[in-house]
């Protein structure tokens, strides 16, 4: 059974809006088309990773014994693989890899009887599918989640480097909240509130969670600068979203000094930008602080460039975040 439009929007989760064309592809977006021409001002390769599908999903519960998709895959990030990882009833249960982003088609088998599914697309692509397939005569019930979250952040919020998508530290506290997610987790990108504008609003979250600070880190000469850029955004995104909570996750730890590619290079260390931007959250009517996410300091922790986390990292780090959440939610 090809599922149609309307069988396809009872399920389509974690995004702002979806389209599909006069070819029948389904297009799935996390960002405002306003969003995405400001960040076409600046450069293309903005672009193609707002398009990338970090934690969008398909959820729902059937009877089906069987789910097929057929899709294709476009560069969203620096990194050209990806996954498509199935989840039932909450568990991992299998995956897809897509070492070169060439495969077309992930196909699965499901357990008998009635089962919540929920289908991760990659956070390292953008994916258009042109086909969703389940038994004939199945079942296709809607889930309904429990709050709303909208996710703001680098290349960390978009899920560089884990290998299943899933993992990412966005879908690991999304599933233990049971929450909507809107990832805008943007590779490489740094606090800037041209990105930010009414075209989200409508979204009404929950909880906001804020991740960006150490590109601006590398950004920026002077802490002056940094508390001026970094502080405009977050000023501006309490005033967006004057009755959500913002929850600021400070730039975790960047092994600088013992990193051959890295070096320490501004004239303030990155605790000091830390504070800055404690400040600037702890100044808002509506604002708290994650200081430390738990992700220990050690290269096991982290991918070869001891800044980004692989998945041991990224659970550790979405554990401290959950305990925080669930304090402030």
């Amino acid at each position: 059974m090809k599922l149609n439009e309307a069988q396809l929007g009872e399920i389509i989760h974690n995004v702002l809006s979806w389209s599909i064309d006069e070819n029948g592809c389904l297009y799935l977006y996390r960002f405002s088309q306003q969003q995405r021409q400001t960040y076409a001002q600046e450069s293309q390769d903005w672009v193609a990773k707002t398009l990338s599908s970090a934690s969008a999903t398909l959820d729902f519960i059937t009877d089906s014994n069987s789910i097929a998709l057929k899709f294709d895959l476009f560069p969203g990030s620096s990194q050209k693989w990806g996954s498509i990882d199935l989840y039932v009833d909450g568990v991992f249960y299998a995956c897809r890899q897509a070492d070169d982003l060439s495969i077309k088609l992930a196909g699965f088998a499901l357990p008998e009887g009635e089962h919540r599914v929920t289908v991760y697309f990659p956070w390292s692509a953008q994916i258009v599918i042109t086909e969703v397939h389940l038994d004939d005569g199945a079942k296709i019930i809607p889930v309904e989640k429990r709050l709303k979250m909208l996710c703001f952040g680098d290349s960390i919020t978009q899920g560089y480097t884990s290998k299943f998508t899933s993992l990412s530290y966005v879908n690991q506290v999304a599933r233990a909240l049971d929450g909507e997610v809107v990832n805008q987790g943007i590779g490489g990108y740094y606090f800037h509130e041209a990105t930010i504008d009414n075209s989200i609003v409508s979204y009404r979250p929950d909880i906001i969670t804020v991740a960006y600070g150490t590109n601006d880190y590398s950004r920026y000469e002077t802490a002056r600068e940094y508390a001026e850029h970094t502080g405009a955004y977050i000023r501006k995104l309490a005033e967006l979203f004057p009755d959500t909570k913002i929850l600021g996750i400070l730039p975790i730890y960047r092994n600088d000094q013992n990193h051959q590619v890295r070096k320490l290079y501004r004239s303030y260390s990155l605790d000091a930008a830390r504070d800055i931007l404690r400040q600037h959250y702890e100044a808002l009517p509506n604002g708290y602080v994650l200081e430390e996410t738990g992700i220990p300091h050690i290269p096991q922790a982290y991918a070869p460039d001891f800044l980004h986390p692989n998945e041991f990292g990224f659970s550790l780090m979405s554990q401290g975040i959950i305990r925080k959440l669930q304090q402030i939610v």
